[in-house]
């Protein structure tokens, strides 16, 4: 039985991706070829990574319908139909929605994949 390596599985993967990287620009002149196969061998960073990451879920928040329902928001809000309408906002969406509404400046610093777009909106 073959035990399955994360390290074996990057190289194999980047190896196929230097073969596809060569056979993708297959040069006509045999000198720049040679020269393109070999720059490409060489190539110590061809892909990044693989990476680990111990970030946490982000944090839930109320329904965007609940937090109009409770007189926070623009009530024209809820005519956009907006697909996290009607999933959990992430907490910090939900604390920028309600500062803004309060009057207050916002600034949203969080990760990727977070919804920061989301929050400005």
């Amino acid at each position: 039985m073959t035990r399955f390596s994360v390290i074996e599985s990057v190289r194999h993967l980047v190896e196929q991706y230097r073969s596809f990287i060569k056979s993708s620009y297959r040069l006509a002149d045999p000198a720049l070829r040679a020269q393109f196969e070999g720059h490409v061998d060489r190539a110590e960073v061809l892909v990044k990574g693989p990476y680990v990451t111990l970030a946490r879920d982000f944090v839930e928040g109320q329904k965007l319908s609940q937090i109009l329902a409770s007189g926070c928001g623009h009530p024209a809000l809820t005519g956009l139909n907006w697909p996290f309408g009607h999933s959990s906002l992430y907490a910090h969406q939900e604390d920028a929605l309600r500062a803004v509404e309060a009057g207050r400046n916002v600034i949203v610093k969080t990760g990727t994949g977070s919804g920061k777009t989301e929050a400005f909106l």
